[in-house]
C-alpha cells in the first residue's frame, strides 16, 4: 500500500487528533488552532479519511487497468509469434525444442519479460506499487 493511502486510513484519526492537540498546546498559533478545529470531529474525520482512502484505491485500480490494457497487445503479439513458430515446426516436423536454437532463446526471453510485467501488474493491483513505480517499470527500456 502506498504512503498516501496509509496517511488517510481511518485508523489514523485518533493519532492525528492527538498530534493536532499536542501541536496546539506547544504553540497556539492560528495554523495549529485551525488544525485542531479540523481534527476535532471524529465522525467527520473518519468520513473524510475513508472517502480519500477509497478514492486513492480506485485511482490505483484505474491506473493498473490502463497499464494492463497497454500491455495486452504486446502479450498477444508475442503469443501469436510463438504459436506460429510452433505450428511451423510441427508442419516441418522440426525438433520442437533445443537449448541452442536462437528462436527458442528469443522465445524464452519474451516469456520471461511477459511474466515479469504480469507479476508487476498483479502486485500493483494488490497495492504493492504506486502508479508512478509501475510507470517507471514499463518505461525503463525506453530510457
Amino acid at each position: 500500500m502506498d504512503a498516501r493511502r496509509k496517511q488517510v486510513l481511518p485508523s489514523r484519526v485518533e493519532e492525528d487528533q492527538k498530534a493536532a492537540y499536542t501541536a496546539f498546546m506547544a504553540d497556539p498559533s492560528p495554523e495549529n488552532e485551525m488544525q485542531l478545529a479540523i481534527t476535532a470531529d471524529t465522525n467527520q474525520m473518519l468520513l473524510r479519511y475513508a472517502t480519500r482512502h477509497k478514492a486513492l484505491t480506485e485511482y490505483m485500480k484505474l491506473v493498473v487497468c490502463e497499464a494492463a490494457e497497454l500491455f495486452k497487445p504486446f502479450q498477444e503479439a508475442a503469443s501469436k509469434v510463438l504459436q506460429e513458430e510452433l505450428e511451423q515446426r510441427r508442419q516441418n516436423k522440426t525438433t520442437l525444442y533445443t537449448e541452442s536454437d536462437p528462436a527458442v532463446k528469443q522465445c524464452r526471453a519474451w516469456v520471461d519479460e511477459m511474466s515479469r510485467a504480469g507479476t508487476r501488474l498483479l502486485n500493483a493491483h494488490c497495492g504493492h506499487y504506486t502508479p508512478t513505480e509501475l510507470a517507471k517499470f514499463f518505461l525503463e527500456d525506453e530510457e
